[in-house]
């Protein structure tokens, strides 16, 4: 067929169109219509078919587009697109042609595709950090056909809000959290991917945590943790112990626990946005008693006899309930409170209390109790403390116990205050200083005597006697007893007479247990004892005899004239009468002498020597007078015939008081108590 003589299908419908399709005038046109047909809507996964149809019965092949595009990739059987599994990309604007030629196209067929949503997406507004307090809005996307008009929130898995927006105005910590979004329509649901909220906060809810989480006993160790939410993370600790600083870290550790470690902890933990502390825990170290110590009430001077309270204090964990008391190393009580109502000196001294808790015990140091007090125990003590001798050194020391301590000491001898001080000395002791001596000491709460002490001074003896018996006329024949007495100790108390006989005594000290008599004119003792006797006596016997007695300390002589009368005696006495008259009238005068003498002399007595040989007493002793004293006199009598003076004397008229008696000073009458005794050293 020529060219002229083609015919075409073509939907003309114009004359100009025609014109320009063909571009020959003169060709003529038999036009008929190219059109698609197909469902409108297709659900997804569904299989939809669409058809090119034309009036046109035409050999050329089929082209298929969407959306003014050829379509390769579809399946195309002759004038048929089968579409074998819809989907969402499938919905669009479909046209057929034939032959490829673009003037012979179809009009378009809109496909619309019905399916669930897709492409579920949230979006978060603000995009940046999000901060506890600000506000945030999420958005839903999804290209559901039919378009999605339910949308619901969730976070995690639990249901928040509707809408296609959730908005949170002010967010908290608590909302920080995975939200998803799920879009519905009439075809389905879809859920959104998870959108992660992060609020930023500043800490929250700090704790701390110990460990061992049982009881704390001193000198273990203990771990204290803190534990925050803060957002970010808390990265910065810090502990306090009270209000002050103690270290830093998630962790404190107290490697070896003190009782000074007890107290309330706290943790502050900081992040970028704030800090927060926590709450305070409470460390509660056991230990043993610690610091135990000891007041005393009254806190003032404590006087004998007041009450005195002792209370302790301890400080040991838990608190100490046993409270034991002692004085010295001796128990002396039980409980927190120690009391002494009535408080003697023997109370006084060192008191201590020991506190006692699960965990151990300590005692407290010591407190003095010093108890003010009148003296007690006053005592002397002498020194030497051996045998004390006439002219030695003595020292009395006075001790005692009073509180405050004694200073004022008074000595007395027998009732007689002798001095004062603590120690009392008698530089040369005489035999006078013999005695009981007491020390009276004192303070400013009364007064106490010592128990008496007695000093016995030893010495020489003194003051030897010699007695006669019988102490009338001695007539040849007869027997006759001398009797020496010197000082004993004690000193002799007893005293006895007798008729015929005179017996005295003096203070030598220690006793006279030694006598050794002597006969004037012999080398020789005569006798030994305190009595030397001669029995049937002689004219031979007349004599000066003298006994000697002797002591540890010394010796002194005592002596007596013995003269033996014959049967003459008689005769003579009226001879010698007046002579024996003129003697007693001398011996009368020299004792009114004497006594003068010594009157004078009265306050010269102490510092007067005993030795001195020119006193009146000593000129009465015969182995000491001169020759020319007075007393010479006497003397001379003794060697005289038995017409001297002395022989003259008719002893059956002489009483107790004849002229030998009157010259024994110790054994004279009552007028001659002036007259010292003689005495030879």
């Amino acid at each position: 067929m020529k060219k002229d003589e083609h015919q075409f299908c073509f939907r003309i419908k114009t004359n100009e169109e025609k014109e320009r399709w063909t571009g020959e005038p003169g060709v003529q046109l038999r036009v008929t219509e190219l059109h698609v047909e197909a469902p409108e809507e297709v659900t997804e996964g569904q299989t939809a078919d669409l058809t090119c149809k034309t009036t046109c019965s035409l050999t050329d092949p089929f082209i298929w587009y969407k959306n003014g595009r050829p379509l390769t990739t579809k399946t195309i059987k002759n004038n048929q697109l089968h579409l074998q599994t819809v989907s969402s990309e499938d919905a669009g604007s479909y046209s057929c042609a034939v032959g490829g030629s673009q003037h012979l196209r179809s009009t378009a067929h809109s496909l619309r595709v019905r399916y669930l949503p897709k492409r579920v997406s949230v979006s978060i507004s603000p995009s940046g950090e999000i901060v506890e307090g600000s506000s945030v809005t999420l958005t839903c996307s999804s290209d559901g056909n039919p378009p999605v008009k339910i949308y619901t929130w969730f976070k995690g898995s639990k249901p928040v809000g509707e809408g296609k927006t959730y908005s949170i105005p002010n967010i908290r910590s608590e909302d920080s959290g995975e939200y998803t979004c799920q879009s519905q329509n009439d075809h389905g649901e879809r859920r959104s991917t998870a959108v992660q909220i992060n609020v930023l906060y500043p800490p929250k809810r700090a704790s701390v945590s110990i460990g061992p989480s049982g009881e704390i006993v001193e000198g273990s160790s203990v771990t204290l943790t803190c534990s925050s939410d803060g957002n970010p993370p808390v990265k910065i600790y810090t502990w306090f112990k009270g209000s002050t600083s103690v270290g830093e870290g998630k962790i404190y550790s107290i490697p070896n626990i003190r009782s000074e470690d007890s107290g309330e902890y706290t943790c502050q933990s900081q992040n970028h946005h704030g800090e927060r502390r926590s709450t305070a825990v409470q460390i509660n170290v056991l230990y043993p008693p610690k610091r135990v110590s000891v007041s005393i009430s009254p806190s003032a001077d404590i006087v004998e006899g007041s009450s005195v309270t002792l209370t302790c204090r301890s400080d040991g964990n838990p608190p100490v309930k046993i409270f034991s008391w002692f004085k010295g190393p001796t128990s002396v009580g039980e409980g927190k409170i120690y009391s002494i109502p009535n408080i003697r000196s023997e109370d006084s001294g060192e008191y201590t209390c020991q506190s006692q808790n699960h965990h151990g015990e300590r005692r407290s140091t010591a407190v003095q109790i010093n108890l003010l007090y009148p003296p007690k125990r006053v005592s002397v003590s002498i020194s030497p403390s051996r045998e004390i001798v006439e002219g030695s050194s003595v020292t009395l020391t006075c001790s005692s116990d009073g509180s405050p301590p004694v200073k004022i000491f008074s000595w007395f001898k027998g009732s007689t205050s002798v001095g004062e001080g603590k120690t009392y000395s008698i530089p040369n002791i005489r035999s006078e200083d013999s005695g009981e001596y007491t020390c009276q000491s004192q303070n400013d709460h009364g007064e106490r005597r010592s128990t008496a002490v007695q000093i016995n001074v030893l010495y020489p003896p003194k003051r030897v006697s010699v007695s006669i018996s019988p102490s009338r006329e001695i007539v040849e024949g007869s027997s006759v007893t001398l009797t020496c007495s010197s000082d004993g100790s004690p000193p002799v108390k007893i005293f006895s007479w007798f008729k015929g006989s005179t017996s005295c005594s003096s203070d030598g000290n220690p006793p006279v247990k030694i006598y050794t008599w002597f006969k004037e004119g012999e080398t020789s003792p005569v006798g030994s004892g305190q009595s030397y006797s001669i029995i049937n006596i002689t004219a031979d016997h007349t004599g000066l005899y003298y006994c000697e007695a002797q002591n540890d300390h010394g010796a002194l002589n005592g002596t007596v004239m013995v003269t033996v009368k014959s049967q003459s005696w008689s005769a003579v006495w009226f001879a010698v009468g007046g002579g024996a008259f003129l003697l007693i009238t001398v011996l009368i005068c020299i004792c009114w002498i004497s006594r003068k003498k010594r009157s004078s002399d009265t306050h010269d007595d102490e510092n007067a020597d005993p030795n001195a040989q020119d006193d009146t007493y000593t000129a009465l002793q015969p182995t000491a007078r001169s020759s020319d004293d007075v007393y010479h006199t006497l003397a001379a009598i003794q060697s005289s015939s038995l017409e001297d003076t002395y022989a003259a004397l008719d002893p059956q008229s002489s009483s107790l008081d004849d002229t030998y008696t009157a010259l024994d000073p110790w054994c004279r009458s009552p007028e001659y108590e002036n007259l010292p005794v003689s005495s030879t050293h």
